[in-house]
């Protein structure tokens, strides 16, 4: 759940996941000196594992790292001010809202270039923000309750390439120390971490 001031009312999914991998089964082979294929699935099963744990929104890292489209969902009035968590944000598709009568109403469809709230973004803040324009506010008669309000985007980095590298660095190690604890992981056995791996992304962790 996202804090405001008001309380927790905002949570957020999945709705389309990303479609490509940070890595490739090969690239993992080659950092980690596989020269066989009889692991290649396990391989790939580790890479999710690893991901899952970093990735938002249940990962600790609280970033998505390949194009993927979310909903940020609220149940009571947003604040003024949204952070959409998640970033690197790169556009808002959608926004609806629940009015008093159940009404749902899109007050922004970037595809269909509909606006009626003159929305302001800040992709480059993390999270990345929104606001609509200060002279319009967002509608008055949004319902306090369940699917309040409905904001979907986009979020993820462009592409493996443009993954920083102390994410890729960290996917490499964490899948190395699966791959080596690999009768422990079988046997859902703790595995042994090294702990100060970790560390190498404490900069680029996002925190709320």
């Amino acid at each position: 759940m996202l804090r405001y001031s008001q309380g927790d009312i905002g949570r957020v999914s999945v709705v389309t996941p990303a479609t490509v991998l940070p890595l490739t089964v090969a690239q993992i082979k080659k950092h980690l000196r596989i020269d066989h294929n009889e692991e290649d699935d396990e391989l790939g099963d580790w890479l999710a594992t690893a991901i899952g744990e970093i990735e938002h929104p249940n990962g600790w890292l609280g970033r998505s790292l390949m194009p993927q489209r979310l909903k940020l969902t609220f149940d009571a009035p947003p604040p003024r001010v949204i952070a959409l968590p998640g970033p690197p944000v790169t556009e808002v598709k959608t926004i609806k809202t629940r009015g008093a009568d159940d009404t749902i109403t899109t007050i922004y469809n970037a595809d269909l270039a509909i606006d009626t709230i003159g929305l302001i973004t800040d992709y480059d803040a993390e999270p990345a923000l929104i606001w609509p324009d200060d002279d319009i506010g967002w509608p008055s008669d949004i319902k306090t309750g369940p699917d309040s309000m409905q904001i979907e985007y986009l979020a993820g980095y462009a592409d493996a390439a443009s993954l920083p590298g102390p994410i890729r660095s960290w996917l490499y190690v964490r899948i190395g120390e699966l791959y080596r604890d690999r009768e422990r992981s079988m046997l859902n056995a703790t595995s042994t971490r090294l702990s100060h791996v970790d560390r190498m992304l404490d900069n680029l962790r996002i925190r709320s």
